[in-house]
């Protein structure tokens, strides 16, 4: 008869035995994050260089002719209204100066015609004053009446000038070049400073003229560099080629803070109508030296990699040619270390 102690090891290594055999083989199931293959209509596209620019890039230019006294340093920010540069304007000065004295002695000489001309028609009223006396007089005040107009105008000239010794801002924006130094003497539309407005920016493409067809202003467009992908309306087209080189420039809407002024992007636009496709999201694309490829889940939650060729891309998706239907379930998170046949599990989006 076996003691106590020998059934309960007995059972112990039974009940072990058993759990053993109800564990899974092989590894746990990859977590993965899954998306729906769809049905969508997309265009063929073609990847063409572009560079960010400014919305107003202006290289400001002296009004006035004179020694420029002031200037703004590379990379002052500035307002709109705001001096950028100042031009000597001591030359001005003393010229208004001369026209307001002589504003004052012309008002002060058509005084004195006017009251001439006062005292003969009085004269000519009472005692018959010599008409030619009475039409000098007339004539004097006239005279003299232009006189003081000329001056007015010369000394308003001469005001305008001045204000204008102080060359200020058109916009807001920086100054992100020197075109002159303080000390030298201008000419009348010498360049003094390069501004840029770095707040208001686009996107300036060169297509060739066969794509104007089917863009539209409004058209959201891919936009991406070697490290970010963004999508952007078509603020502008230009449809008018240049006979040598057949291109048109079409104007993407950037918005601040995503890249440089200068930088290089490609800009996706149309080059042929719409059609139905089967898309995928970009994410579910993995890329090979010798092949493109999706892991898709069948309804047993077992990966099965399928080889697809990845075409035009919009809104994040990719059209793909291959074993892919509308609905089926790809894997866009986790794709990259799983191997055919592996068991996965779903991760909530």
């Amino acid at each position: 008869m076996k003691s106590p102690l020998a059934i309960s090891a007995f059972l112990l290594l039974a009940s072990g035995a058993a759990i053993a055999a109800d564990e899974p083989k092989g590894p746990p199931p990859a977590p993965v994050q899954l998306a729906d293959a769809t049905k969508t209509s997309m265009a063929p596209q073609a990847w063409l260089p572009g560079t960010v620019v400014s919305k107003q890039d202006a290289r400001i230019a002296a009004e006035v002719s004179g020694r420029l006294v002031m200037l703004k340093e590379v990379g002052e920010e500035v307002k709109a209204g705001e001096i950028i540069a100042r031009v000597d304007g001591r030359a001005l000065e003393l010229e208004q100066q001369r026209t307001a004295a002589t504003i004052a002695r012309l008002k002060a000489s058509l005084s004195y015609q006017s009251k001439q001309l006062s005292r003969l028609e009085k004269l000519a009223a009472v005692n018959g004053a010599a008409r030619t006396q009475l039409d000098e007089a007339q004539s004097a005040k006239a005279m003299a009446e232009q006189e003081l107009a000329e001056a007015e105008a010369s000394h308003a000239g001469k005001t305008y000038d001045l204000e204008r010794t102080q060359i200020r801002a058109p916009y807001n924006g920086r100054v992100v070049e020197r075109l002159a130094q303080p000390g030298e003497f201008l000419a009348v539309g010498t360049p003094v400073a390069r501004l840029v407005d770095t707040e208001h920016l686009e996107i300036r493409v060169v297509a060739p003229l066969y794509l104007a067809s089917f863009l539209q202003e409004g058209l959201i467009v891919p936009v991406k560099d070697q490290t970010r992908s963004i999508s952007s309306p078509i603020r502008s087209l230009v449809p008018v080629g240049d006979e040598q080189s057949r291109m048109f420039e079409a104007r993407v809407v950037l918005e601040p803070g995503i890249w440089p002024i200068g930088s290089p992007v490609r800009v996706a636009l149309p080059s042929g109508e719409s059609r139905e496709v089967v898309a995928v999201p970009r994410d579910a694309l993995i890329l090979r030296e010798n092949a493109t490829y999706v892991f898709k889940v069948n309804g047993k939650m077992v990966a099965e990699r399928v080889s697809v060729q990845a075409g035009s891309g919009m809104d994040g998706l990719v059209a793909v040619d291959g074993e892919i239907q509308p609905g089926d379930k790809v894997v866009v998170r986790g794709g990259e270390s799983l191997q055919p046949g592996q068991a996965v599990k779903s991760l909530l989006n």
